[in-house]
């Protein structure tokens, strides 16, 4: 049975920003007193941030990183709008791949729309010794910007609860 992550407990928020050409991971180690405001970028091991173009070595890595019992993952669901791509078809084959094996190996899967990461941007930004408007642009670190962004805006909705 999967546990629900619990925001009064240390744990680990992740995220998948599945793309086209790469997908990005990020996490942020919570701790249940700490801010997003606290979170410090590298050295301090507060957040961490990946890109990979092979969904399973991507997940491989993500598998190589979970530490603790409390650990939500978070999957950017596919949203469409417009021609069916190869690049969407690619993004939802990433999407699908995810979720179905998050759950069969026992981690919290929530997806997300990519609407939700908005509000983390600048924060993220931070986390990675960059300004939004360049993350965005730069094809090695977007997705994982993303990603990034999404753990952020769980991590203050987490926030909210334990009070």
């Amino acid at each position: 049975m999967v546990e629900v992550f619990d925001p009064r407990k240390s744990g680990q928020i992740w995220a998948f920003d599945p793309g086209a050409v790469f997908s990005g991971l990020a996490g942020v180690f919570y701790e249940p007193l700490d801010t997003v405001a606290d979170l410090q970028p590298a050295p301090e091991q507060d957040s961490y941030w990946a890109q990979f173009s092979d969904g399973v070595e991507l997940y491989d890595h993500f598998r190589g990183l979970t530490r603790y019992k409390n650990t939500v993952v978070l999957v950017e669901d596919f949203s469409h709008g417009g021609t069916f791509t190869l690049e969407a078809k690619q993004t939802l084959e990433i999407v699908g791949f995810l979720t179905r094996q998050l759950v069969r190996d026992d981690y919290t899967v929530i997806r997300r729309h990519k609407d939700k990461r908005l509000s983390g941007q600048s924060e993220a930004a931070r986390l990675m010794n960059g300004t939004v408007v360049e993350l965005k642009k730069d094809p090695a670190r977007k997705d994982a910007f993303s990603a990034l962004a999404h753990c952020i805006t769980y991590h203050r909705e987490m926030e909210k609860l334990r009070v």
